[in-house]
């Protein structure tokens, strides 16, 4: 599986912790769409640094309380270095 489309849904950050950790799939996908989440959090955004392979991930829509611009920037900071170290 490259592509999962979770957006709509009722998952958690919880939820995306059990799929960073256990899904057949974590090495291989490429693209995550987790727009108008509403259970996303911060911790459940930076679970998706278990997701090694992920070069898409879109969350449109999920400003709410619970998710802050910190985790995203600090999401994007994490990729912007992971990828220095690859090239």
């Amino acid at each position: 599986l490259q592509a999962l489309g979770l957006s709509g849904t009722k998952v958690t950050g919880k939820g995306i912790k059990y799929l960073t950790q256990h899904a057949a799939f974590v090495h291989s996908l490429r693209c995550l769409k987790l727009c108008y989440l509403s259970g996303l959090d911060d911790l459940g955004l930076l679970e998706v640094k278990g997701l090694g392979s992920l070069c898409e991930l879109d969350i449109f829509g999920c400003c709410n309380s619970k998710l802050s611009l910190a985790a995203c920037s600090n999401l994007l900071t994490y990729r912007s270095a992971e990828n220095q170290l690859t090239r």
